[in-house]
């Protein structure tokens, strides 16, 4: 294994998806084998990042719609479990991220561009050492986009302000280029299967719409009406990833639609007692140059 300041070796393997180069590759080979690509291409997606045995199939989904497809530029945005200290929009902004399947290079000139265009922005190495929700993308992404460099960023500061300068820094720093941003997020988390499939239904018909304020709602309904002030358990843990890819496909003139949805509880090896949930968005133009 490779040591290196600039080199980010797994977290998770062998927790999240297996260690193993061969298990890794046939297990998500399998998933993309049961997923269907439909257009048109997306210029985003949303995808949960939870162990393969639960989510994966959902992952598979999202990352089926792209596989094929020539970008030049393609962007993960991570939520922050791990570090509390984290702040800001954390990318890692040279080097490679490393999986069982190989190392997925750094587009640096893409995060040197994307510093530069907003001040939140910050090249950060310490949100991203023990976060999985950007790794478990990549054996996907490997497997879809051979090759591919990419750019990590873990959504600290999830405020609409935030999510709103970076979704605008994207805008302006991917123009013109046939790019690709991927939104990592799961749903609500340890509800009971039927709370869950109503509360997560709700979210995903509000990130659909593309209204930002209706996704917040939602959360603050759903609370209420569980007698509830633990919010962020009905939200995407990943809200701050979703909101900006939400209002960056609002500024592009892009349509959402659902292309899965999911939870823990129906696989074989999952409960319904408490439940997560996942779901794949993909976000695209409808003109026929997007097709």
């Amino acid at each position: 294994m490779q040591f290196s300041k600039d080199i980010r070796n797994p977290a998770v393997a062998g927790m999240f998806y297996p260690g193993a180069q061969a298990t890794l590759r046939a297990m998500v080979d399998e998933f993309l084998a049961g997923a269907t690509k439909t257009a048109p291409k997306p210029i985003a997606l949303i995808s949960p990042h939870a162990g393969y045995t639960y989510s994966g199939h959902v992952a598979a989904q999202a990352f089926k719609q792209i596989e094929g497809i020539e970008y030049d530029a393609i962007v993960i945005l991570g939520a922050n479990h791990t570090d509390p200290l984290g702040s800001s929009l954390a990318v890692w902004e040279r080097g490679a991220f490393s999986t069982p399947l190989g190392q997925v290079p750094i587009d640096a000139e893409l995060a040197q561009a994307l510093i530069d265009a907003e001040g939140r922005i910050q090249a950060q190495h310490g949100p991203h050492a023990r976060e999985h929700s950007i790794e478990v993308q990549l054996p996907f992404l490997q497997r879809v986009q051979p090759g591919k460099a990419f750019v990590p960023i873990i959504v600290c500061d999830t405020s609409l302000a935030s999510c709103q300068a970076l979704a605008n820094a994207l805008a302006k720093t991917l123009q013109g280029r046939q790019a690709l941003i991927i939104a990592s997020s799961d749903l609500s988390h340890f509800w009971s299967y039927e709370d869950a499939n109503r509360m997560d239904r709700a979210t995903l018909k509000a990130i659909t719409s593309l209204d930002v304020s209706a996704l917040d709602q939602v959360a603050a309904d759903e609370a209420a009406k569980q007698k509830s002030a633990d919010m962020h358990s009905i939200a995407p843990c990943g809200i701050g990833p979703v909101r900006t890819v939400m209002l960056y496909a609002q500024a592009q003139g892009a349509q959402a639609t659902l292309l899965k949805y999911a939870n823990s509880g129906d696989v074989p090896a999952g409960d319904k007692w408490r439940v997560v949930g996942y779901g794949a968005v993909r976000f695209a133009k409808t003109d026929r140059e997007a097709t």
